[in-house]
């Protein structure tokens, strides 16, 4: 069925009564998402049927992805910064896709999405830290503020708008280091159980690895610090700051429109532009994993296309990685921050 602008633009953002939740729950889920009903967390679940969110009881994809970028990272730094057979120019793009990558992996340990069962708790957590280990990422911590993103998304609550706080000329210098703003958190006690020593015995690690590989120059600065934080800027732009960008409808959260907290990366200067699924690891899918977080990052393109007018018709947008107008505002004070409810 067609969707137009004006059956998006009419349709009801209203929160379901006691009575809506009694009948939504007995909903026959083989009749198909109608454009004009309500878009609420209820609806939500109809939306889906069970057969779409199984997920394998290992997500080899995953590990896949954990183990090559741990590979590539590994590489590196033993023939460039240990061996010194190879320029640290040349390793630059190896070392920074493999420290990219190495995110989605500790993402989706983060939720318990890369194995379920006797397997869900030591494959997570063993996949989680050591994939954190190419982007400092103490997994523990990581865990808990990611967990506090999800469920006070786009509110005061929310550990990740520092990302949009402030004009963008300070944003920009700000990405390289979100690790610097969840230390802060762990210090200012945001976190559950104050994971310190989690975090005090990682970057202990760290930072002995680190003086080993700095007996001779700078090399770990070479090989790795530059393309991690290059990694990390990246990563903070396109998963952190674009989904939840401070335009269109991204002033809502869970108690508004569960579709509109987030949106769909749909190109890079323009919505309909280049198909960002391989080079993003799905992660341009956002409204997809907020939605269903216990899916591994492979099942994200699945959902989409099989729901994705239904999706829209609920309030999904699709935005371009670079919006010309909403990007670069000078006159934004340095407190300026998305609008919160």
């Amino acid at each position: 069925m067609a969707i137009t602008a004006l059956d998006r633009a009419t349709l009801p953002q209203t929160r379901p009564n006691a009575e809506d939740v009694q009948k939504n729950t007995l909903r026959d889920h083989s009749r198909p998402f109608e454009a004009t009903e309500t878009p609420t967390r209820v609806k939500r679940l109809a939306l889906i049927t069970s057969e779409d969110l199984k997920t394998p009881t290992i997500a080899i994809p995953t590990i896949t992805v954990a183990a090559g970028s741990l590979a590539v990272w590994a590489a590196v730094l033993y023939y460039g910064a240990y061996k010194k057979k190879v320029s640290a120019i040349l390793t630059f793009p190896a070392m920074t896709a493999a420290c990219f990558a190495s995110f989605t992996p500790v993402h989706d340990g983060t939720h318990s999405s890369i194995a379920k069962g006797v397997y869900k708790k030591p494959i997570n957590n063993l996949v989680g830290y050591l994939s954190g280990i190419p982007l400092n990422i103490p997994f523990g911590v990581y865990r808990q503020l990611h967990l506090l993103h999800h469920r006070h998304t786009n509110t005061d609550k929310d550990p990740d708008v520092w990302d949009a706080r402030g004009p963008m000329v300070l944003r920009f210098f700000k990405w390289f280091v979100p690790d610097f703003f969840w230390i802060k958190a762990v210090l200012m006690g945001e976190v559950k159980d104050a994971k310190i020593l989690d975090a005090a015995l990682f970057y202990l690690s760290m930072f002995w690895m680190i003086k080993k590989m700095n007996d001779k120059g700078l090399a770990f600065i070479k090989y790795w610090i530059i393309p991690q934080r290059t990694a990390y800027w990246l990563l903070t732009w396109l998963f952190a700051y674009v989904p939840h960008r401070p335009d269109g409808g991204h002033t809502y959260n869970a108690k508004d429109n569960v579709y509109k907290m987030t949106s769909v990366t749909g190109g890079i200067l323009y919505s309909n532009g280049l198909n960002l699924a391989i080079p993003l690891l799905n992660q341009h899918l956002h409204n997809i994993h907020h939605l269903y977080p216990q899916l591994p990052f492979t099942q994200y393109g699945a959902i989409w296309s099989k729901h994705k007018d239904a999706l829209i018709a609920a309030g999904t947008e699709i935005h371009p990685v670079y919006s010309s107008t909403q990007e670069w505002k000078w006159d934004e004070g340095l407190d300026g921050r998305r609008k919160l409810r």
